[in-house]
């Protein structure tokens, strides 16, 4: 996740919002990290990613510093664009990334900007309904947990973000996972932490 400095905008409008995709896709074809989903919040952004050879830290400098300067640029202002570093969340397995990919997507609709997930625009979920393609967000690892084909998937996917109950039991969870860093089981937080 990446926050504006002490929550100011990070985008203003949708020109930011492409740009930001830009160096988000160039940074992950240079720097091989595969794109699992996203959210882009007016001041903030979620982004589930797997880095494949360079560490993550490396590839998300690079589209960060970048886009924070184009911004900086188009907008007439100066100094940082982003609070801190980065925030991460090592996940352990794909049943723990399910969860967070529907946590992300459900992003839009906590914070009451749409009713349901769909009619966001700025976020993956579109493309994991087969509304929308967008070719460098990688849908098939979290896809396969749902379904053999493409629209058993994405049928049990929409079933799946729909259990709003579910869904908000995981928000307590995934934040206080966002303290520590680590998402998944007991037995594994504990040997990760141990091992930090």
């Amino acid at each position: 996740m990446l926050r504006g400095n002490d929550g100011q905008l990070i985008f203003i409008d949708d020109d930011d919002r492409r740009r930001f995709c830009s160096y988000l896709q160039k940074a992950a074809e240079e720097h091989r990290f595969i794109i699992h989903g996203f959210c882009f919040m007016n001041n903030h952004v979620h982004l589930i990613l797997e880095p494949t050879s360079t560490a993550l830290s490396i590839g998300i400098h690079a589209f960060a510093g970048k886009y924070a300067q184009s911004f900086n640029r188009r907008h007439g202002r100066r100094g940082h664009l982003f609070q801190d570093r980065f925030r991460s969340i090592l996940i352990e397995s794909d049943e723990y990334l399910m969860r967070v990919v529907r946590y992300i997507h459900l992003n839009p609709v906590r914070a009451r900007l749409v009713a349901i997930p769909q009619s966001y625009y700025w976020s993956s979920y579109c493309a994991y309904l087969g509304i929308d393609n967008i070719g460098w967000l990688t849908q098939i690892r979290v896809l396969r947990k749902f379904g053999t084909s493409y629209k058993e998937a994405r049928q049990a996917l929409a079933m799946y973000t729909a259990k709003t109950i579910d869904a908000e039991l995981d928000v307590n969870v995934i934040r206080e996972s966002n303290e520590i860093g680590v998402f998944g089981s007991k037995e594994f937080i504990e040997k990760v932490v141990e091992q930090a």
